[in-house]
């Protein structure tokens, strides 16, 4: 099984664990997968707005390291299967 299917299926305890909705992306037709936060409604062109931009990625970070870090950690590389293996 994929890393990303491994992740993603424990993403309801990841979740609660964060206190975030992340957005899983599969995209099947790509070798890259992702796990997004993001912040919407606001312009990195804001200048007066970046001091809590900033603070809000940096809180987010710290997020992601908590919830991440010792998972990926801790996945095995003798589960991993590429994503037409985890398709049979």
């Amino acid at each position: 099984m994929s890393y990303f299917k491994q992740l993603y299926e424990n993403r309801v305890v990841i979740e609660k664990e964060s206190g975030e909705e992340f957005e899983w992306d599969e995209a099947p037709k790509f070798k890259v997968k992702k796990v997004s936060l993001f912040k919407y409604g606001i312009s990195p062109e804001n200048v007066e707005d970046w001091e809590h931009q900033h603070s809000w990625l940096a809180e987010k970070l710290e997020i992601f390291h908590n919830v991440f870090f010792d998972r990926l950690a801790d996945l095995n590389p003798a589960d991993w299967q590429t994503q037409d293996e985890d398709d049979q």
